[in-house]
């Protein structure tokens, strides 16, 4: 239980008050102005152990200006915002709730059985589920959400390009761990913000195709059938952030328009002839290392650098050193070269080869017996000219000024998040005070 205590203390009149007469003197009567400053405190107790503390009164607190102590004229204490932080890998105990699960919702459907189970255990037994319809997430379901959505991604739309030829994928994290799914609506969630956000730009841009707007996520580890091992691969572009899986659902993603990976997004909008692509975020409100250099990195690998809404002039407003968010390759954390008996190799990471060969992509240096290392060369793409989607290295090498074979011939960029814009803390206050006021009730 938190305890918030609110109070007002009343100070000294200053030194400068002036009392001025209104009156003949002869009356003897006076009246004067006295200046009053009247200062809010707010306060969170909590004991030794970090555990909120409840039931407290003005007694209970001293204020103090300058060595001096004031008044306390008015008090008011909150004891029932149960928004304590509780690991999201335990059970709860007595009146906790989840920091960002208002409705309690994770809590109540969280596995009992077997006694401590966490998502690191695997399929727990089974469990009562709760109808995700009747505790709908307040800030997700908020049409001010979409809306500030809808406007960054407004703001990289090509003015070039006509709405009917403008693509937009709203991409997103997974679960991060499969087992969440039998407590954690994250992804029901995010389809619903996904189709708030369609229907919006659908609204203000009544050109825009429909199967134009589609939801996408990343890679994750996936049977390699030469080994019959659970591991990363080239396909799924050496990642691991993508188990979207919908709340006590299979293991799939979300159907429709909203169960794609991101690089068959870029296909299925490439092969529809859409020229323009923005690629927004959702469950992401400011801009951070995700959106402002791994999410364009991502995307610039499948198709191009230079298809870039950005890339003639740069942003060097962000990139002050360069003007783009881009690195050589995507992966840039894996081996680059091998030391062995005969001397050092060094793998090529550009596509089209190095120095006349083909030798792209790099080998696989994990033995094939053996689950691939995370920083296995095989899992690099290089950040190319127009991309590694559409290419074929055996139908001749790519050209740097134009795009080959069937690589995407548009142009792209990423949405801007709602980062410091005002109605977003409008909107969080809003919501956090009707959960205060309907729990206070």
């Amino acid at each position: 239980m938190l305890a918030v205590g609110s109070a007002v203390a009343q100070t000294a009149p200053p030194a400068e008050a002036t009392i001025e007469p209104e009156a003949p003197a002869e009356t003897g009567v006076f009246h004067g102005e006295v200046e009053v400053s009247v200062v809010t405190l707010y306060a969170t107790v909590v004991d030794r152990k970090g555990k909120p503390v409840s039931g407290l009164k003005a007694d209970d607190f001293a204020v103090f200006e300058g060595g001096e102590a004031r008044e306390i004229s008015l008090f008011e204490a909150i004891d029932r915002i149960e928004l304590q932080l509780k690991s999201t890998v335990g059970q709860s105990e007595g009146d906790d709730a989840w920091i960002n699960d208002c409705n309690n919702f994770m809590e109540r459907t969280y596995p009992r059985e077997p006694e401590g189970w966490t998502p690191v255990l695997g399929e727990p037994a089974p469990s009562p589920k709760i109808l995700l319809s009747e505790h709908p997430n307040p800030v997700v379901v908020d049409p001010d959400l979409a809306l500030l959505h809808v406007e960054g991604i407004e703001a990289r739309m090509s003015k070039r390009v006509p709405d009917g030829e403008t693509g937009i994928i709203l991409f997103n994290h997974g679960l991060f761990v499969p087992e969440r799914k039998f407590f954690d609506p994250k992804i029901d969630d995010t389809v619903i913000l996904n189709k708030n956000i369609k229907s919006l730009l659908l609204e203000r841009h009544p050109e825009m195709d429909p199967d134009n707007i589609i939801g996408a996520y990343g890679g994750i580890k996936e049977l390699n059938p030469e080994n019959g091992l659970i591991e990363r691969t080239r396909s799924m572009r050496g990642e691991d952030l993508g188990q979207a899986y919908l709340y006590r659902g299979e293991k799939d993603l979300p159907g429709d328009e909203w169960g794609y990976r991101y690089w068959d997004a870029l296909e299925h909008l490439k092969n529809r002839g859409v020229q323009h692509i923005v690629v927004g975020f959702p469950q992401v409100v400011a801009d951070s290392v995700l959106t402002m250099v791994e999410l364009y990195n991502q995307i610039g690998k499948e198709i191009g650098v230079k298809s870039w809404m950005d890339y003639s002039e740069g942003n060097y407003a962000h990139y002050p050193d360069c003007g783009h968010p881009f690195a050589d390759y995507w992966g840039n954390w894996v081996t680059t070269e091998q030391v062995t008996s005969s001397g050092k190799t060094s793998f090529c990471l550009t596509m089209g080869g190095c120095e006349g060969t083909d030798d792209y992509p790099p080998p696989r240096l994990t033995p094939l017996e053996e689950k691939r290392e995370d920083m296995d060369p095989s899992l690099a793409f290089d950040l190319s000219d127009y991309g590694n989607l559409g290419y074929d290295a055996k139908l001749g090498p790519p050209d740097p000024e134009k795009p080959v074979q069937n690589q995407y011939s548009g142009t792209w960029d990423l949405y801007i998040p709602p980062n410091d814009d005002p109605r977003l803390g409008q909107l969080l206050g809003k919501q956090v005070l009707r959960t205060v006021l309907e729990r206070k009730d």
